[in-house]
């Protein structure tokens, strides 16, 4: 989990959870 590569990183792991 790197929170380097952009702002709002959150890991698209989550985004599919979440959306």
């Amino acid at each position: 989990m790197a929170q380097t590569r952009r702002p709002f990183i959150i890991t698209e792991h989550e985004l599919q959870m979440t959306h």
